[in-house]
Formats: C-alpha cells, sequence, structure tokens
C-alpha cells in the first residue's frame, strides 16, 4: 500500500487479492480455474556459466472447466494508482506464446478485454464469465458442432508426472492437435526442435484419446531400434496394453499400443508385408516419428493401407527441398515450435552448428567392396538389395 495524502493505494500485489480477485470470483472463476504466476519459461541460458535471463510467469492463467482443462485466458495486474492499459502488451505476449484467445490487464477497476479472434480491444468493469468465454472459444474455433462428449479429450486431465510437468508448448501441441482431429482432421504434423519433447507430447495426446475412448489401437512407428525402445518405455502408464513388434514370427493382436520400426513392417511374410497382416481399420492412429526421415516411401505405403486411421507426424525439422515430401503429405503444422524458441524459452541450450564432411562427401563415391577391406560392417535392412557403388 501507499499512503498518499490520506488515500491508501494499493500495490499490485494487494490490488490483486483486495479488487482483482473478488472480480474474477463475482464473474463465476472458481479457484479451480485459476492458476496464479506460473512459471511457462526457464529463462534463456546466456553465458557458459548456465546464468539465465529471468523466466516469465503470467499473474493469472484462467482455465475452463478446470485446471487440467484448457487455458481460455491470461490476466496481467497493474497497482490500484495505473492505467488498466499498461499491461496489455505483456498479456498480449503471454497470449500469444500460450496460444489463448482472450488476454486481459486491469487495475483493479477498470478491465480491458482483446479479443484475439476479433481482433478487438473493449473496456468493462467485469470479468465474463467462464462459460461466456467457452462459448466464444467454441464458435470461434469451429467446434460448436461437436457433441460435448466428443469434446471431452480437450477438458480430460493430461496423465501427471510430478517429476515432469507438461510445459507450455507441449500443452499447445498437444491442444491443436486434437481439436484438428475433433474437427475430423486425418493428417496432422507437429514440428517440434530437437530435445523439446515430441514423444512427451504424442503421448499425452494419446493418453488423452485413449481414456476418453475416441481411439483404441495405435501404432508408433520409427526407423531405429532404440526409438522403438525409448517411445515403448515413455508410454509405460499404459502397462500391458503395449506391445513392441520385434519381428515377424510373433504378431500379437490382442494389444492396443504398438511399437515397430518400419523396416520390421516392411520385411515379409508368407508371402506379404508384415503390416499387411493387420486388418487395413485395426489401428485408429498411426504416429510417425521422425517423418522427415529417407525412408518417406516406406511411411507412405503403411500410411496409405491404414489409410483410416488418423496419421499423426512427428519431426524436428521444418519444410525444406530435402522434406517437401512429408510436408505435401501432412499439410501445415498443427503447431510449430523451432529449435530457436525453445532456446529463447530456456529449454533448450544455445549450440553451434559445426558442419562435418565425410571422405564420401569430399570423394562423392563410397565403394562397399574397397570399405568392406577396410573392415567396414555392412548391415542390409531386410528387403533391400546392396548396391557396390554409393554416390552422395
Amino acid at each position: 500500500r501507499i499512503q498518499c495524502e490520506g488515500v491508501v493505494v494499493l500495490n499490485e500485489t494487494d490490488t490483486r487479492a483486495k479488487l482483482i480477485d473478488p472480480k474474477l470470483r463475482k464473474s463465476g472463476w472458481t479457484e479451480k480455474m485459476i492458476i496464479r504466476e506460473k512459471a511457462i519459461t526457464k529463462g534463456m541460458i546466456i553465458n557458459e556459466s548456465g546464468d539465465r535471463l529471468p523466466i516469465r510467469k503470467p499473474d493469472y492463467i484462467l482455465y475452463y472447466p478446470e485446471k487440467d482443462g484448457i487455458p481460455i485466458a491470461v490476466v496481467e495486474a497493474e497497482p490500484e494508482d495505473k492505467s488498466h492499459l499498461a499491461g496489455m502488451q505483456q498479456a498480449k505476449e503471454y497470449m500469444e506464446r500460450l496460444k489463448v484467445h482472450f488476454a486481459y490487464c486491469t487495475n483493479g477497476h477498470e478491465i480491458e478485454e482483446y479479443d484475439d479472434f476479433r481482433k478487438q480491444q473493449t473496456t468493462f468493469e467485469d470479468f465474463p464469465c467462464p462459460t461466456e468465454l467457452w462459448r466464444r472459444y467454441v464458435e470461434k474455433k469451429e467446434l460448436k458442432q461437436i457433441t460435448k462428449e466428443k469434446l471431452e479429450p480437450l477438458a480430460y486431465p493430461y496423465y501427471p508426472l510430478p517429476d515432469k510437468p507438461l510445459r507450455y508448448y507441449q500443452e499447445v501441441a498437444a491442444r491443436n492437435s486434437m481439436e484438428a482431429i475433433l474437427k475430423g482432421k486425418k493428417k496432422i504434423l507437429l514440428t517440434m526442435g530437437t530435445g523439446s519433447g515430441k514423444t512427451y507430447v504424442a503421448f499425452q495426446i494419446v493418453w488423452k484419446l485413449y481414456k476418453t475412448r475416441n481411439i483404441r489401437r495405435v501404432l508408433y512407428l520409427v526407423d531405429r531400434i532404440f526409438l522403438r525402445r525409448q517411445a515403448h518405455d515413455a508410454f509405460f502408464p499404459f502397462g500391458n496394453a503395449r506391445e513392441e513388434l520385434v519381428g515377424a514370427e510373433s504378431i500379437p493382436k490382442h494389444r492396443d499400443i504398438y511399437f515397430a520400426t518400419y523396416q520390421t513392417l516392411y520385411s515379409e511374410k508368407d508371402g506379404k508385408r508384415v503390416y499387411e497382416l493387420f486388418e487395413p481399420s485395426f489401428f485408429d492412429m498411426i504416429i510417425v516419428d521422425e517423418c522427415h526421415r529417407s525412408g518417406w516411401k516406406r511411411w507412405h505405403d503403411i500410411l496409405r493401407y491404414f489409410s483410416n486411421a488418423i496419421h499423426l507426424g512427428l519431426t524436428a525439422t521444418p519444410k525444406r527441398d530435402d522434406n517437401i515430401d512429408t510436408y505435401a503429405y501432412f499439410g501445415e503444422p498443427a503447431y510449430d515450435y523451432p529449435m530457436r524458441q525453445g532456446i529463447e524459452d530456456g529449454y533448450l541450450a544455445p549450440c553451434e552448428i559445426i558442419r562435418v564432411f565425410t571422405n564420401i562427401d569430399k570423394a562423392g563415391v563410397l565403394n562397399i567392396t574397397e570399405v568392406k577391406s577396410q573392415g567396414a560392417k555392412i548391415e542390409v535392412p531386410v528387403g533391400v538389395e546392396l548396391k557396390e557403388y554409393y554416390t552422395v
């Protein structure tokens, strides 16, 4: 508080407690719908000692229907004696980061709203009620025609990992993907920088859709054995519902969440590709990890076979000439979290790119006989014909 000529002026802390909180409660926002001063970034690392810039934390994030649901608005508080407009720029920055569509700033008396759907700013005396904001959200997101039961995955709780709370951008990625799926989209792409947690996001998407019975059987497709094991372990809350497909000898059909390399699925058994041993309608969702890689033709064959499933592609690589097929298939990403943003947020460390050229890059030709004579071990995937020469 500040005493000024006999008039008590509330500082920001008291303004929140004595003016803003009562206004939120008056409009129907309960404590179960509000998170205060939640750190959404870790602060960018600025030197080799690991020092960081300050973290970013909105004064309030409003959720619907409760904290486990959808973040729907941010509120920035100002001291009572400041203009209610003073925090709007900060509120808009948080709104953009969290991909919510309503931003508010207030000094406890007047409230300024920015509606990102309408690109419109308005002054109010009171906050809109939760159901009003939700109505506007559903309408503008074109979710109005979807039944309440179908919308349940958005509000269903994420799987809680105490040592691994969901980061803001992971929540945005999951939410955008589920909204696209609920609107009937079959091909979804997430572009997220290396180390930002794509597998964790995929798990949370599957968890919410599976638990609300929107999907049942899922295939997680990778091109490395260690990635298959890593994904299998990341989905540990599904317990015995998981199955790693490690070869063509045994193809169990009684699990719900399958993990396989495309090399395994593309191998042959009884005159068929392994993936053809499943009915085309067996899987409800196919997740393609690192979908920009060179196995695109085989990804595509498998996805085409399971064409009625939801196809979720995960990649760390932005659109460029050598992955144009990937983006042509999936379309624009449902969410893009570039490495640059991860570094700025402090979730990824600043890095230096060093280009290294191998002898193959320099000479232009790989002679298999020559490298064998030098002691190299040659591994040939099933179904691939070994050539004598390979160019760059």
